[in-house]
């Protein structure tokens, strides 16, 4: 027993050490576990730590890099958004101006200088009627069919129209109702083969906007062009053919520095103009289309849509055009046609004298594009010349001559080249035709009733001076009112005017507040967008000729076969195949009435919230933002006088002279001088006061989620290569890795494969059961000996015989004696 229990403790003491053994390596491995996860959370941070300064580092350079551009103040400088504001106010009170000048001159009978609603578009009106009449080969019973001299609608409600549009591969004659077809011939909104079938809002590109006008810089070709377009919905600039089209415009080149380089080719008769970017040359002003507005959201982050920054800066229609995403489109309007017919005249002369000594452009002078040189030197004087601030020089400056290119106290000249085209826009306005879902007759009154709402809030919101706002307008073209609006679904007779009113209402809107109704019921930024195509008001939206009876049409195909074809035992498939097409085209129709009132409502809502925070006529802009541009705006008159002061070297004799260091001229007393140093120097002005600026849009910037700046490039390995990710964060930027998300994406992928490989070798194992059981050879099963396998591998032997074959023998050959050297 004694034995037996010493034998026990030597055991319990041998199991204890091993737990202790286990215990102790458990704890080991415990803490190796711990000091790897601390050493990965190390490295994580650190790694999370350097993505974020070098983002903060990324945005910051971006910032800096960009602080000059137009695009980049009139983002963030609280000043320059109240004055684009501002601007853009202006417009829309001139442009509703407009409109009531031409509908009184419409109604009036006579003609109205750029206006429509004349003698011609009465021709026109007419001769389309003919042409109706004689296709169809008899009388229209439309309203617009037989009218008298005095109840015809006035020209400017007639190019005002909107109904009879054509879909490609209808005409006239096949068209369901003729009727709408001679009304559209009559308004000028449909007398041809036109359109396109928009399936509206969704009748955009990919990047939201609407289909453009080709030949414009790479735009893509995606509307039809009406031969007669509803003249009542152009822009009064565009009707007159007033505007240059200007591709290609770097983000550095301002709208001053444009309009100078095209005084340059105007005639002198033209000079001194003014309006926004007025340089002389009969330039009245200028349209740019919206710029850095992309947005990479970073849940999209590895995402292809996304694209490089080298996709992004050297963006392409995939001809070589290189068009860089930060360049921008601009709209020159001319003070007349004659205007901008003598500057395109006079820069297609300049264009052949610069490249005559090339065969290769010998063609330039009937080209639809121009090169115009731009200069844009500095336009905020950011060098260092005025290095003291009184006009003194760099320290090295005295080292170069005063003609030395790389003088550092001389301003270094930057030119560029942009290219203008010589084409008329009136000429190439997209035109597109809605669905019949969205074009039906049961729709004008309600969406006439949304479409003055719409219009009457956007004059509030926007200050229209009264006399010209859509409310005048509507009484000066139909005295008895907007009630047919009301009583268009129950009396037909009211339908024409009905239709009348919500056109003129679609027109003012597209025209004054860039509104587009149709497609998405939004506003453009800037009527720079809408002639680019960049918005959907850039497209005039016509409704299809005989929605109606193409609704009614396809509603009973949705009924299905009669009652006794129903009961038949069985269907046809091409019966069934017919049936589902329009159960499809009826969900179609549904989700198009539907997207349109969603768009209408979600309009109706913002209008009338911006109504109730709608500014006074002197704040075109929130309170915040005004409140800031004044301060700014006060900095800026402060700076002035101090600037001028800092600059003037006056003598004991009175006589003041400049301190710039590069000019030092003398003139009779300070008062020429300053007026030498506003005209003369003035980018240096505008470099002290667009300090003023500087503190308040790095504000703005560093408060922003989404900036725009490209996306970062991160390497995954070679697997992936270069991938891009999206900075976003305002207090701390930072950029996803993508790694992750695209090794998870490649092993669900994998996945994916190796299960449809494996249901494949069940579906072959599957077959190769059931060819047994029919009497196949299955699995196990021994092979006849009369079984021949196609596939096998067989070794053909092949034996020759020379027996009967006489092989000729070769002919000896002559021996021929040398010759022997005489020599």
């Amino acid at each position: 027993d004694a034995k037996a229990a010493e034998e026990d403790d030597a055991n319990n003491k041998e199991k204890t050490k091993e737990e202790k053994d286990d215990a102790a390596n458990d704890d080991d491995k415990a803490a190796t576990t711990n000091n790897k996860n601390e050493e990965e959370e190390k490295d994580q941070e650190t790694y999370t730590n350097y993505v974020s300064s070098y983002c903060l580092s990324y945005v910051r350079t971006y910032f800096n890099d960009h602080l000059d551009d137009m695009w980049f103040r009139n983002r963030y400088s609280p000043l320059e958004r109240r004055r684009l504001a501002q601007f853009d106010r202006d417009r829309r009170a001139a442009e509703a101006g407009f409109i009531m000048m031409e509908a009184a001159a419409s109604l009036e009978g006579g003609k109205d200088g750029d206006g429509e609603g004349s003698k011609d578009d009465d021709n026109d009106n007419d001769s389309s009627k003919k042409n109706n009449k004689n296709d169809d080969g008899q009388k229209k019973n439309g309203d617009d069919a037989e009218v008298d001299a005095e109840d015809r609608p006035c020209g400017f409600i007639l190019s005002a129209r909107l109904s009879g549009g054509i879909k490609p591969g209808m005409t006239l004659s096949s068209s369901p109702s003729s009727s709408d077809a001679a009304g559209a011939g009559a308004g000028g909104g449909g007398g041809g083969t036109v359109g396109m079938d928009s399936a509206l809002p969704s009748s955009r590109d990919a990047d939201g906007s609407s289909p453009s006008r080709p030949g414009g810089g790479g735009k893509k070709d995606t509307a039809y062009h009406s031969p007669s377009i509803p003249k009542s919905h152009v822009h009064g600039a565009v009707a007159s053919n007033r505007i240059i089209e200007v591709l290609d415009v770097p983000c550095h080149v301002t709208d001053a520095q444009l309009v100078a380089a095209m005084a340059e080719h105007a005639d002198g008769s033209n000079a001194g103009s003014t309006g926004k970017g007025s340089g002389g040359g009969g330039v009245l002003t200028v349209f740019s289309t919206t710029v850095g507005d992309f947005h990479p959201s970073a849940a999209s982050t590895g995402s292809s849509s996304v694209g490089t920054y080298k996709d992004l800066k050297r963006r392409g229609d995939g001809g070589g055009s290189g068009e860089d995403f930060l360049d921008r489109t601009c709209f020159v309007v001319m003070e007349s046609e004659a205007a901008r017919k003598n500057l395109l005249d006079n820069l297609r002369k300049a264009n052949v004298d610069a490249h005559r000594h090339r065969h290769r452009d010998s063609g330039r002078a009937s080209s639809p594009y121009l090169d115009l040189d731009v200069d844009c030197t500095d336009p905020y004087g950011r060098y260092e010349i005025d290095a003291d601030g009184r006009g003194g020089g760099p320290a090295n400056a005295d080292e170069f001559g005063p003609d030395d290119q790389d003088n550092p106290g001389k301003l270094p000249i930057r030119r560029t080249t942009v290219v203008v085209s010589t084409a008329s826009l009136l000429s190439d306005q997209p035109v597109s035709v809605l669905s019949a879902a969205v074009s039906s007759s049961q729709r004008i009154g309600k969406d006439g009733v949304h479409a003055v709402t719409i219009a009457r809030a956007l004059d509030v919101a926007a200050a229209v001076p009264r006399g010209t706002r859509l409310d005048d307008l509507l009484e000066l073209l139909f005295p008895a009112g907007t009630g047919a609006l009301d009583s268009a679904a129950t009396n037909p007779s009211q339908q024409r005017e009905a239709e009348d009113i919500l056109d003129v209402t679609i027109a003012y809107l597209r025209r004054v507040h860039l509104f587009s109704f149709y497609n998405g019921c939004t506003s453009a930024d800037g009527l720079g967008n809408v002639l680019a195509g960049k918005h959907p008001a850039g497209t005039i939206y016509l409704r299809l000729s005989g929605a109606d009876e193409i609704l009614r049409k396809a509603s009973e195909e949705a009924e299905g076969p009669p009652e006794d074809i129903q009961d038949m035992e069985g269907t046809p498939a091409d019966e069934t195949a017919e049936g589902d097409a329009a159960e499809s085209s009826q969900a179609a129709k549904d989700l198009l009435v539907k997207r349109l009132d969603e768009s209408v409502s979600r309009a109706l809502e913002e209008v009338t919230s911006s109504v109730i925070a709608a500014s006074s006529d002197d704040c075109p802009v929130d309170e915040k933002t005004n409140a800031v541009a004044k301060e700014i705006e006060a900095a800026e008159e402060a700076v002035t006088p101090t600037w001028i002061d800092n600059h003037s070297l006056i003598d004991s004799d009175g006589k003041a002279r400049c301190s710039f260091h590069f000019c030092r001229k003398l003139f009779k007393d300070r008062k020429f001088l300053e007026k030498h140093l506003v005209k003369k120097h003035s980018e240096h002005l505008r470099a002290e006061q667009a300090k003023c600026h500087d503190a308040h849009m790095m504000k703005y910037w560093d408060a922003e989620e989404e900036r725009p700046v490209p996306p970062l490039l991160i390497d995954c390995g070679t697997r992936f290569g270069l991938v891009p990710s999206a900075v976003h964060g305002s207090d701390r930027p930072m950029a996803d890795d993508p790694e992750p998300q695209l090794w998870a994406k490649e092993e669900e992928r994998r996945e994916k494969i190796e299960e449809e490989q494996r249901k494949q070798r069940e579906r072959r194992a599957a077959a190769a059961g059931d060819d047994g059981m029919n009497g196949g050879m299955g699995a196990g099963m021994k092979r006849p000996r009369d079984f021949v396998d196609p596939d096998e591998m067989v070794d053909e032997k092949v034996e020759l015989s020379f027996d009967a074959v006489d092989v000729p023998v070769p002919k000896p050959k002559k021996k021929k004696k040398k010759k022997r050297s005489l020599l």
